[in-house]
């Protein structure tokens, strides 16, 4: 996420713990290979989305939900 607050033309940020809850409890969502190797999964819950990077093993991007 891009601000803490509401702003125009910018998407609220996730909390660093909604973030480790969705990896340790949340559901598992699709799994995607890229073309250049990486694969991408996503977890799910009802506060947020992450996507990691399996190969790179990074947060590569969060969602609210």
């Amino acid at each position: 996420g891009q601000t803490s607050t509401s702003h125009e033309g910018m998407r609220l940020g996730v909390p660093v713990a909604d973030v480790l809850d969705v990896l340790a409890h949340g559901k598992v969502g699709n799994t995607t290979k890229w073309a250049n190797g990486d694969i991408r999964r996503i977890y799910k819950n009802d506060k947020c989305s992450v996507v990691v990077s399996i190969r790179d093993n990074k947060i590569i991007q969060t969602n609210p939900r």
